[in-house]
């Protein structure tokens, strides 16, 4: 499994060139976890088994287990093996707080300059997130 670490920088290198960051809806200004037009996914649908599943889904990953398992409270942040059981081997293990501090990385626009990658936003809040996990 990769370690949280991992995941982040993981992250940064793929969404660092222009144009591969936004995976936007024609229809809203959010981020999707796969577009089954371009096949390009989000932070977190390109860590997913069958991220096209999940092509016109604009939530957060409490809300992905909220959907699945009516019964679980996902609420506390912690490992959730509803959204484990989505993520391919090599990305199970971390926490939801965790999974919604990378989705904010790479949804935040404000975390990423066109031209550099990370912006001095970004470079922070990558900071604050290896500080966390």
């Amino acid at each position: 499994m990769l370690t949280s670490h991992e995941i982040i920088n993981e992250t940064i290198a793929a969404y660092s060139s222009p144009g591969t960051r936004a995976v936007v809806s024609n229809d809203a200004d959010a981020c999707l976890y796969f577009d089954n037009r371009t096949g390009n996914m989000c932070a977190i649908g390109r860590c997913m088994l069958a991220p096209q599943d999940y092509d016109e889904f604009m939530g957060d990953v409490w809300e992905i287990v909220d959907n699945i398992d009516k019964y679980r409270d996902a609420k506390d942040g912690g490992i959730n093996d509803t959204f484990d059981a989505l993520l391919k081997l090599q990305y199970r293990g971390q926490t939801l707080n965790f999974w919604a501090g990378l989705q904010n990385l790479h949804d935040f626009k404000s975390n990423w300059d066109n031209e550099e990658g990370l912006s001095y936003t970004g470079k922070n809040f990558v900071a604050k997130l290896q500080n966390l996990y």
